[in-house]
């Protein structure tokens, strides 16, 4: 007695397919090769020794010379190594300096993380050292990551949690300890 016959062709359909497979798996994307090109790199530019400036809608939100510069492919994040000569501005003018190991700006929220040691300067001599730190652009607030040193006219601090508002010209710190500089006038 016979099968029906379209019993044999899909018989004879798998049997070819299987050959098929076996002949030219590294040419096939249903076994698990990509016939498409291959993913490109996260990085798709670096650069070195350059200055970039983070444009903002007010103007100038940052400015940093940078040992490497390397742009993401997704092109919003840019990472900078071997920061000298940085400036934060707000409102146009310049409310801190920076330098820091590294840099990582995300151009969607308007972030730049500071990490790898960073010292900040006010313009009137104060100075922020910590691990790491990140400055939003939008709120123009320094918020330190790790243990924070603080320095002034008016002494050290030390602490955690460090949050320095620029538009408010407030330091807010967690955990301080420190020493301040009296004068006579002042007792």
């Amino acid at each position: 007695m016979r099968g029906p016959p379209y019993i044999s062709l899909a018989i004879a359909a798998g049997i070819i397919l299987l050959v098929s497979v076996v002949a030219f798996k590294r040419y096939l994307p249903y076994v698990g090769n990509r016939i498409g090109p291959i993913e490109p790199a996260a990085i798709v530019q670096a650069m070195e020794d350059v200055r970039l400036v983070g444009l903002g809608e007010t103007g100038k939100r940052w400015s940093l010379r940078a040992g490497k510069v390397e742009i993401a492919r997704n092109r919003s994040v840019t990472t900078l190594t071997g920061i000298s000569e940085g400036s934060i501005f707000d409102q146009g003018k310049v409310a801190l300096t920076v330098d820091a190991g590294k840099a990582v700006y995300d151009q969607r929220s308007d972030e730049l993380a500071l990490s790898g040691g960073i010292t900040v300067e006010g313009r009137k001599g104060e100075r922020v050292s910590a691990e790491g730190a990140k400055w939003d652009g939008r709120t123009s607030k320094l918020v330190g990551q790790g243990r924070v040193e603080v320095s002034g006219k008016w002494g050290s601090a030390q602490g955690s949690d460090l949050v320095v508002d620029a538009r408010q010209k407030e330091i807010t710190m967690t955990n301080v300890s420190g020493s301040l500089r009296l004068n006579d006038r002042a007792l």
